[in-house]
């Protein structure tokens, strides 16, 4: 019998975070259902359809894994796949009060907003680690359009602090300013 995981969540986007935590799941279970879920609380930046093709992109090549949309329970999607065990990522408070910052500070009236590096996995450490360059991100790519459309909802300036992935094996700290319209 297959031992079976759900990893439930909003995954607007689908993060590298994500991708790690997955791939540390694929290590404990034969096969992991990402089930991209509605959440009521939060404003989606992007459709259902476009987070699954998001979630698609990126875990393509990996095997044991498929991607489902629902909008019950999620305890009640477990009963009904027959899969006991949930997959969550233990993430501090930070990373998600990142955008709640950015629309404090709009709010208040400020025009530029610095984010500091706010991410789920230690992977700014002094001795480098091959392992870590799949959570690089290419840039342009996913996250800076993310924080583009945050940008321009909000009209605000931002500096991000990134993890660039510029090519196989070649990772670095990158810092992306987008403009109050949008553009990188």
């Amino acid at each position: 019998m297959k031992k079976k995981a759900l990893f439930p969540g909003s995954f607007d986007p689908f993060t590298a975070g994500h991708l790690n935590i997955l791939r540390r799941a694929l290590t404990m279970f034969d096969e992991v259902v990402i089930a991209i879920g509605i959440n009521q609380d939060k404003r989606g930046f992007f459709t259902m359809d476009e987070r699954e093709d998001i979630i698609r992109q990126a875990i393509k090549g990996l095997e044991g894994v498929s991607v489902i949309q629902y909008s019950n329970l999620t305890v009640d999607t477990c009963r009904e796949l027959g899969i006991h065990h949930i997959v969550r990522g233990v993430r501090n408070m930070l990373d998600f009060e990142t955008e709640r910052s950015i629309a404090d500070a709009a709010a208040g009236g400020a025009n530029i907003v610095c984010t500091q590096e706010l991410f789920p996995t230690p992977y700014f450490c002094r001795v480098q680690n091959p392992e870590n360059f799949d959570l690089a991100d290419e840039i342009p790519g996913p996250v800076t359009d993310r924080f583009s459309r945050i940008a321009e909802n909000y009209n605000v300036v931002l500096i991000l602090s990134l993890f660039e992935k510029r090519a196989p094996g070649i990772a670095h700290n990158t810092a992306a300013v987008i403009d109050a319209n949008g553009e990188f």
